[in-house]
């Protein structure tokens, strides 16, 4: 049985202050029925009852025997003991409607898009955030007063060390449950962790000319050049004795490049085969690489992706977290082959970095802040930064609390219900733009287009193109040498 369908009868004339501390903050959700046989004195029991509540222990109902009654409690405005029955104590207990301006203190640092904190065009702070508003939104409902407590800096270590020393109620974040400090509102839905990368980089504009076919394709077609030239110039040495390499092999790069030939050293029947041979292969091959090249020069050619942790190893890249993940990670499932590429900085480094989208460095996100960066990357052509498709360190995150704050079951309720409603989500959404529209984020732009004068990588192509060529003209004018002193000598 949960705690929440206990019942502790508690018999005796003194308030249970040593059974309350024996607890240990456990039970919380217990009834506890104090049976008392004589009357009640208010002067005993309202530091109890004050005592009790502001550990978390709400759901008290004190019995006397001597009068027969029942006595409930009421903490706002002011704590008050009130005769009450079992049926009154049932539908009233635990109900905080109305708490009456009752401070809760709310941890206060930038974590978007769980909070943010920014001063708008009239100077007034302002407290956003999907987090933070709906925490506001639930104090509102329930006259409660948000007093924000603004931590050191905007790590999530800071809520975790205020949450233990108990200067505040709530964070506005999402923190994985963590017993020994504080408590978290209820789990209903898993958040894994996910690396981004930057998205591969643009080919170089020579490297576009050899893209459209893969590397077997070329290796095929250097093939087809070497056997047909070869075929050509034989059939030509048995026609007319000689041997005229350069002038084939010119003939076959001329019908892949479908500029004309005309094989003038070829007669008979041969001549129109051959003709018809290089004619179709000619055109099949200079018709698809056109086309994929014309297809690739519109949409882009990347590098590899990165689709895989080894890979994001393989290239050296560093994995940028804080000290607050790096404890996180030490405690759940984390891929043990990143642990070497894993740089831990300060939480300050980390934003900078990871707000200017410096794709210099590999990232760790989790759902709500990755769907946050697609949101910005939205008018992109092609985002700077993609998700290595390998979901680890599947947690459950939620509102963290004080263990002794008597709204935290509200708190997970509420919560619940606005994710069922999809409220939650729409305050995730309306959270991005808030982001964006305060510039702690900006909307991601292309490179600028602009003339610019010609830099080395426009003339590499050239260059090796004219390299080739000479390389074959070299190549063809010594097989043609060795050919006729060959032939010279036999004769």
């Amino acid at each position: 049985m949960g705690e929440e369908k206990k019942l502790f009868v508690i018999i005796g004339n003194n308030p249970p202050y040593t059974l309350i501390e024996k607890l240990e903050l456990r039970f919380q959700l217990a009834d506890f029925l104090l049976v008392i046989d004589n009357a009640l004195n208010d002067d005993v029991w309202k530091p109890f009852i004050d005592y009790a509540w502001r550990l978390g222990y709400i759901k008290l109902l004190i019995h006397s025997t001597y009068s027969g009654l029942s006595y409930d409690k009421l903490i706002f405005p002011k704590l008050r003991i009130k005769e009450t029955t079992v049926q009154g104590y049932a539908g009233f207990q635990d109900s905080f409607g109305n708490i009456h301006g009752y401070k809760v203190r709310v941890a206060a640092y930038n974590n978007v898009p769980r909070s943010l904190i920014y001063t708008d065009s009239q100077g007034k702070k302002i407290y956003a955030g999907y987090y933070m508003r709906f925490a506001q939104a639930f104090l509102a409902y329930r006259n409660a007063t948000f007093q924000p407590i603004h931590t050191a800096n905007d790590s999530p270590q800071n809520c975790t060390h205020a949450l233990l020393i108990n200067s505040v109620d709530i964070c506005a974040d999402a923190l994985v449950r963590n017993p020994e400090v504080f408590t978290v509102s209820q789990a209903f839905r898993i958040a894994p962790a996910r690396v981004v990368v930057a998205h591969a980089k643009p080919l170089l504009s020579f490297r576009y000319l050899t893209a459209p076919f893969k590397t077997k394709v070329w290796l095929c077609l250097v093939m087809y050049i070497v056997i047909i030239a070869g075929f050509l110039n034989l059939i030509h040495w048995l026609k007319a004795k000689k041997c005229d390499f350069s002038q084939t092999l010119l003939e076959v790069f001329s019908s892949l490049l479908y500029s004309g030939f005309h094989l003038k050293n070829i007669y008979g029947r041969e001549r129109y085969i051959l003709f018809g041979i290089l004619f179709i292969s000619g055109f099949i091959y200079s018709t698809m690489y056109l086309g994929l090249l014309k297809s690739m020069l519109i949409s882009g050619v990347f590098e590899k992706q990165i689709e895989s942790f080894e890979e994001l190893v393989e290239r050296n890249i560093s994995l940028m977290i804080d000290a607050y993940d790096r404890a996180l990670f030490m405690k759940h499932h984390f891929p043990k082959v990143l642990w070497p590429v894993v740089r831990t900085v300060p939480s300050e480094v980390l934003l900078q970095h990871r707000n200017n989208f410096d794709q210099d460095y590999a990232y760790v996100l989790f759902p709500d802040r990755l769907d946050m960066f697609e949101y910005v990357q939205q008018f992109l052509r092609h985002p700077k930064f993609r998700r290595i498709p390998v979901d680890f360190c599947f947690l459950f995150a939620g509102f963290p609390m004080s263990k002794k704050w008597f709204l935290k079951q509200h708190l997970s309720r509420a919560w619940y219900h606005g994710f069922e409603s999809g409220l939650v989500n729409k305050m995730a959404v309306d959270a991005h733009w808030e982001v964006v529209s305060q510039g702690y984020l900006n909307f991601s732009i292309t490179e600028h287009q602009e003339a610019k004068p010609l830099g080395l990588d426009y003339f590499v192509m050239p260059a090796i193109s004219l390299g080739l060529g000479f390389s074959l003209a070299l190549l063809s004018f010594g097989l043609e040498l060795v050919i006729g002193k060959v032939c010279k000598y036999q004769r």
